[in-house]
């Protein structure tokens, strides 16, 4: 069985876009990046939401695994930005740190 090497592209540079991808089409990049939900690295990327003009977007594994929870996580962190109250931010930043932790303990458990 061969492997097959595929081109990794440097998303600094937005080499991606010399490509050719369509929408939906799948690569990946020569660093890895953090998920701005969870923070999990990954070097995956996939092309807009199945249309174009989306742009690239970091396929995040814990995404991949528990779309609900992460979900709920992305739910909370967009509500403290939303707040205008100091306390609620506050509370509401650290029930994501909470869940964030319980969501990375969830998925290395299942990835070992």
């Amino acid at each position: 069985m061969s492997v097959i090497k595929q081109k990794k592209y440097d998303m600094d540079k937005q080499e991606w876009r010399s490509g050719g991808f369509k929408p939906l089409d799948r690569w990946v990049s020569t660093k890895r990046y953090g998920c701005n939900i969870c923070g999990i690295k990954s070097d995956r990327w996939v092309l807009g939401g199945g249309y174009w003009g989306l742009g690239p977007r970091l396929r995040c594994h814990v995404f991949n695994k528990f779309p609900e929870d992460h979900n709920r996580l992305q739910r909370i962190l967009w509500e403290a930005e939303d707040t205008a109250s100091d306390a609620t931010r506050r509370n509401l930043e650290k029930e994501a740190l909470v869940m964030r932790s319980h969501l990375l303990k969830k998925f290395h458990k299942i990835k070992i």
